[in-house]
């Protein structure tokens, strides 16, 4: 057997299959995280809306214009846009 010197990471020694395995799932949980958070954005990339901060979204559009930041962004964007709160996509239709 091929033991490999992870003696940093685990205090036994571990064989090459195990550590792989678990570096495999180590970036399958990251990869699977990463797609859970970016996953809605990819699908509505093409709405047109303004560009959103991490984590915030759009939060600092609406302390800046207050509830008139819909009418801005309509007047900016068209009629129909995309508005990010924290994490969640909304889509606003004006209709004059």
């Amino acid at each position: 057997m091929v033991f490999m010197d992870l003696e940093w990471l685990f205090p036994i020694p571990i064989s090459v299959s195990f550590a792989s395995t678990i570096l495999f799932t180590l970036f399958a949980l990251i990869g699977g995280w990463l797609i859970y958070l970016y996953g809605p954005y990819w699908r509505v990339r093409k709405v047109p809306g303004p560009p959103s901060l991490p984590l915030v979204g759009h939060l600092h559009l609406l302390a800046k214009h207050g509830p008139d930041v819909f009418s801005v962004l309509a007047k900016q964007y068209g009629p129909i846009y995309r508005f990010v709160y924290m994490t969640f996509f909304s889509f606003f239709l004006r209709i004059n």
